[in-house]
């Protein structure tokens, strides 16, 4: 190891050390993957766990190594430490990793925020809390009712039968159940989540990292329409109507920014090969383009560059990459989802379509091409996004929930 990459590490340790001292009340955030692997729910524990470092606070990640490869099973990020554990078994993605509930036992913890339904960290969460008497916060990251969305018919069982088997005793056990929208609320009641227990806490963003000035052009055959889908390529998010639009609408280009992933385990494979022939047999390759992932700055780089988000998923609890879009000062057209049915309002900042209707979308896609709308849509975006969904904002309301949960157990 090079020793500029020794004193950087020798450093972090220090850090942690030193917050190890000053920062006595230990909370342990467990998830069934995390980084490198991205996901909404892994990106929003490691955003709170990041910044609550010096709020009082020790978080550290507990996760397996799902979706990982060739990664430690100890790291730390940002001042984070993260313990990965072995995985003995696999069904979907439901982990079997009974080290994590050794180790949480002998831990000195003051609260366990969990991340996911249907999860064997969660679980593990759950014995861990209720063994130590302590509070357990939880984050079912929009999977109590989702599957119903996503598949159907016999493929729902597994979904059913874990809820009839656990007795749903996290949903019972838990002193705060966090969801991030107003559809997700619903369905938390719906599922029998009692309101009491409940509190409404979107995912945070950055949005100085994403907000370029910039100024938009009337759209032409010389300077067409820049439009941008960002997401995990699964059947869920339904982007054959995005693709037919494109051929409804002159003086257009499409990038299709994200990888193949199935979204549920029962869910058929082979989508992202079923889109790219469509677009060979209807020759729209020079209108449209899949980029594959991209992350960080470069994926914010591609949501300066747009002029356009459009969005089609049949179901989303929350939505991260409209939240980008609108962080980035993007027009967005989309499907009545998540964060999408909170943030837009309609003819303001963004238009609601039809998830099947490609003649709608391509409608405003035509109205867009004006330089001035795209301009309004922008700036009201941005000052939304900075008024209600920063970071700065966000964090406040789960460090008061942590708090009121303890005072609890005094």
């Amino acid at each position: 190891m090079p020793i500029e990459e020794k004193d950087k590490k020798y450093e972090k340790l220090i850090l942690i050390e030193q917050l190890m001292k000053e920062n006595p009340r230990n909370i342990a955030f467990t998830i069934e993957s995390f980084f490198p692997s991205i996901t909404g729910p892994n990106k929003e524990a490691f955003g709170i766990a990041r910044r609550i470092v010096h709020d009082g606070f020790r978080p550290s990640i507990f996760t397996s190594h799902l979706d990982t490869k060739d990664c430690r099973n100890e790291e730390i990020f940002d001042a984070v430490p993260v313990k990965r554990y072995k995985i003995y078994g696999k069904i979907m993605r439901f982990v079997f990793t009974p080290q994590m509930y050794g180790e949480l036992k002998k831990k000195n913890l003051n609260l366990i925020h969990a991340f996911n339904y249907r999860s064997i960290q969660t679980e593990i969460a759950y014995k861990i809390a209720k063994k130590k008497k302590i509070p357990l916060i939880f984050n079912p990251c929009g999977q109590l009712l989702s599957y119903k969305h996503v598949v159907s018919g016999f493929k729902q069982l597994p979904y059913i039968l874990y809820d009839i088997l656990t007795w749903k005793k996290i949903i019972k056990r838990a002193d705060k159940i966090i969801v991030e929208s107003q559809l997700e609320y619903d369905e938390a009641l719906t599922f029998g989540v009692s309101q009491e227990k409940l509190a409404l806490i979107p995912m945070g963003i950055d949005s100085a990292k994403y907000y370029k000035p910039k100024t938009f052009y009337e759209s032409t055959s010389k300077n067409p329409l820049k439009i941008i889908f960002v997401g995990r390529l699964s059947r869920n998010r339904n982007l054959e109507p995005i693709l037919r639009a494109m051929l409804l609408v002159k003086d257009v280009e499409l990038r299709i920014i994200g990888a193949e992933m199935k979204t549920s385990g029962m869910l058929k494979g082979g989508y992202l090969d079923e889109l790219q022939q469509w677009v060979q047999n209807h020759d729209l390759s020079d209108k449209i383009t899949f980029i594959g992932p991209k992350y960080d700055q470069d994926l914010i780089e591609e949501f300066q560059n747009a002029d356009v988000f459009v969005y089609t998923s049949l179901y989303e609890n929350f939505g991260q990459t409209i939240q980008e879009a609108a962080a980035s000062g993007l027009p967005i057209i989309s499907t009545r989802t998540g964060f999408a049915s909170d943030f837009i309002e309609e003819s303001k900042n963004g238009y609601f379509v039809n998830p099947h209707d490609e003649k709608q979308i391509a409608k405003y896609l035509e109205k867009l091409k004006d330089k001035q709308l795209k301009q309004l849509f922008s700036e009201y975006s941005h000052q939304k996004i900075r008024a209600h969904y920063n970071w700065d904002i966000i964090i406040k309301q789960f460090i008061q929930i942590y708090n009121e949960c303890e005072k609890k157990y005094q």
